[in-house]
């Protein structure tokens, strides 16, 4: 097959261009023909693969996004590829891969005084104009064939918002490399990050991984580690986090809780994989999230992971067998009762152990075997009659 691949950036950091590398460096070893067309890229990952560089300002990102669409639209209409794979709000696409919530201006109910205030947003805002024209064109536009949601809850928010027919919308998990994610890691990085951040064997580590630090809901995880500080001063907790975003106000809620010292911003980091090796626990109070991929990396070392349970990727975990999962993420106090007990080491290896296994059972080759029958389908589609 001759395979467009559109992603805004081809690297590994953030969950949804991880996506894009996976599913192309594997359909690419399968033998097929893969085309990436991105703004940017990790030179390293191309091998195999053919890039093409797509030029275009970077600020502001939405008419960065609008721009990028456009000028994708205009070079695959007539192209010759088998199937064009969108990972971005694209207006010309086969398949669609959605990686984030719907942005809130879907068909939503909501009473009279909400929707005057969407108008007033809308009619001010170029932004919210841009973004809500981009994502209903990406399920309206002519040649799609399949929606690919990475969870049964982005299935449901899909059709909550939009008019799609919905057995247009399949539901395909992402995966994790169990060879890059694995224990046998962390005796490779464990005690060279610990001695960087200054942690002593004793001191148990948390890490959180997530690019958008409010929705991912790093607030809560930061007061729940300053609640943990006060209640039990001779705990030594520290939390790494890993990820981009304006870091100010975080570092100041760290300060003015005493855990200053405690929480370690690493910024986005491309081998987060020596990140879980020197941690004990997974931390992501998400306020929402189709599917983090970082949940199943984490639990692909073997980590125990405290995780929301409105999050995709709690529909294919079990509370206190392979997680432990918030009813409220915004309520520090259940996430620092998680922690706490998490502070057993016999607990984390149990709980951790039985994450392994769970996160064993979703690997990247599995997803790729689903995406590949997924793309046979929708040549025959195309196929004339």
């Amino acid at each position: 097959m001759k395979i467009a691949m559109l992603v805004k950036n081809f690297v590994t950091t953030g969950g949804s261009n991880r996506y894009a590398v996976e599913l192309s460096t594997r359909l690419s070893r399968r033998g097929h023909e893969v085309h990436v067309y991105a703004q940017g890229c990790d030179p390293a990952l191309i091998g195999g693969l053919i890039f093409h560089r797509i030029r275009s300002f970077r600020r502001p990102r939405f008419l960065n996004s609008f721009f990028y669409s456009l000028l994708m639209m205009v070079r695959m209409k007539n192209s010759s590829f088998d199937v064009i794979h969108s990972h971005q709000r694209t207006i010309y696409h086969h398949v669609i891969s959605i990686h984030h919530p719907c942005y809130q201006i879907g068909r939503r109910a909501m009473g009279i005084f909400g929707k005057f205030f969407q108008i007033i947003k809308l009619l001010t805002s170029p932004r919210h104009l841009v973004y809500k024209w981009l994502e209903s064109r990406q399920f309206k536009c002519r040649p799609l064939k399949c929606v690919i949601a990475v969870s049964k809850g982005s299935r449901q928010d899909i059709l909550a918002h939009y008019d799609i027919e919905p057995s247009m919308i399949c539901v395909i998990n992402p995966g994790v490399d169990s060879k890059k994610m694995s224990p046998e890691v962390t005796r490779q990085h464990r005690a060279d990050i610990r001695k960087q951040h200054g942690l002593e064997d004793r001191d148990v580590a948390i890490v959180f991984v997530g690019t958008e630090f409010k929705r991912k809901g790093l607030h809560y995880a930061i007061e729940a580690v300053g609640l943990l500080a006060r209640d039990h001063p001779s705990s030594t907790t520290h939390l790494f986090v890993i990820g981009g975003g304006p870091q100010e106000q975080y570092r100041g809620l760290a300060t003015r809780l005493g855990v200053g010292e405690r929480v370690h911003f690493i910024g986005l980091y491309t081998h987060v994989e020596h990140y879980y090796a020197a941690a004990d626990i997974f931390l992501l109070p998400t306020l929402s999230d189709p599917f983090p991929l970082s949940v199943f990396e984490a639990m692909a070392f073997g980590l125990p992971v405290v995780v929301s349970r409105g999050q995709g990727v709690a529909e294919v975990l079990k509370n206190g067998h392979d997680a432990i999962l918030l009813d409220d993420p915004r309520d520090p106090s259940r996430i620092k009762a998680a922690l706490v007990e998490l502070s057993s080491e016999q607990r984390r290896r149990e709980l951790g152990r039985h994450a392994r296994e769970t996160a064993l059972l979703f690997t990247w080759d599995r997803m790729v075997d689903k995406i590949e029958r997924l793309y046979e389908e929708v040549i025959q589609q195309q196929a004339p009659a």
